[in-house]
């Protein structure tokens, strides 16, 4: 496989698409989130060989984090997620009875 490098114009290109796609998913914006994942989508099959690299890096850095210590406000937050969704759980439970 020949070696990859990260040229940070490209590395730009990436990161400024992936923040549309969340930014849009985010404001509930559905035509910019749907257009943000074509422009993503195509821009991955051009670079195809770039994408294969980030995303080992990407699933090397996220099998890394699963094992480290997290930290109080860390599982504060996890905890706080869970306590929401499970309030969301309860009233659409609640609404459907209705």
């Amino acid at each position: 496989m020949p070696k990859v490098s990260l040229n940070p114009m490209i590395t730009e290109s990436i990161v400024k698409m992936k923040n549309d796609i969340v930014f849009s998913a985010g404001m509930g914006k559905y035509k910019d989130y749907k257009n943000a994942r074509k422009a993503y989508a195509k821009f991955a099959v051009d670079n195809f060989q770039l994408f294969s690299k980030v995303g080992l890096n990407m699933l090397k850095v996220v099998f890394l984090d699963l094992f480290r210590f997290k930290t109080k406000d860390e599982k504060k937050l996890k905890q706080l997620a869970l306590e929401e969704k499970i309030k969301q759980q309860m009233q659409n439970s609640m609404n459907k009875r209705v």
